[in-house]
């Protein structure tokens, strides 16, 4: 649960500790409290170990001077309010130049959830303007550009199989304006809750008039 870099030396330069567990698999929602009652003997023993310690801060990874890219580990690609957080991180008053998402998709088998895993993660670069490159020991592995498209690589195929090895080579593009944070990246999703304090004051206004 960790993304080492490590540089041309062989010397480990930075490393990111995953922060977004998944419930049941690395952490157990309300452990302590489980554990304080006795109610985790209820949970079966397979599960119960389930204790990872998520990293506590941000880690932006550098891949040279002046420049680095924001580490996701398997599940956290999925949230979007983490990734909006991350994203608005900086480090030295840089941002990220892009996103790596590295997972192991293996435990999903022969079935579509890899590409689903994929395809969901494609929304992030939308949301906030990054290109994502996504890394699996077995899964779909490729390359998101700012728009959400996938990328075509100088070599390589588009996007992998599963169970598929291949190497691809990508151009990763980078914001131009990394100071110009997106509605999404700004905002989040706080605006939904504006056709919900409308409709409240239409209801309150029609309400009036009935009275």
């Amino acid at each position: 649960n960790s993304a080492p870099l490590y540089n041309k030396d062989g010397e480990r330069a930075s490393v990111y500790l995953k922060r977004v567990l998944i419930a049941f698999g690395e952490q157990i929602p309300y452990a302590t409290f489980l554990d304080e009652t006795g109610l985790i003997e209820l949970v079966p023993e397979s599960v119960r170990y389930s204790r990872f310690t998520p990293g506590d801060h941000f880690v932006f990874l550098p891949y040279k001077k002046g420049h680095s890219f924001l580490p996701l580990i398997c599940y956290e690609i999925l949230d979007p309010d983490y990734v909006r957080q991350f994203v608005q991180h900086t480090e030295n008053g840089d941002q990220a130049d892009f996103i790596v998402n590295i997972t192991q998709d293996r435990w999903y088998g022969k079935t579509i959830e890899t590409f689903q895993h994929y395809e969901l993660g494609r929304l992030r670069a939308i949301e906030t303007r990054k290109a994502i490159v996504r890394s699996t020991n077995s899964g779909t592995s490729g390359m998101i550009d700012l728009a959400g498209n996938y990328a075509t690589p100088f070599y390589g195929p588009i996007f992998t199989g599963q169970e598929e090895q291949a190497v691809q080579v990508f151009d990763v593009p980078i914001h131009q304006n990394q100071q110009s944070p997106t509605i999404f990246v700004r905002f989040g999703n706080h605006w939904l809750w504006l056709p919900l304090i409308l409709w409240l004051l239409i209801l309150i206004v029609r309400l009036r008039k009935i009275n």
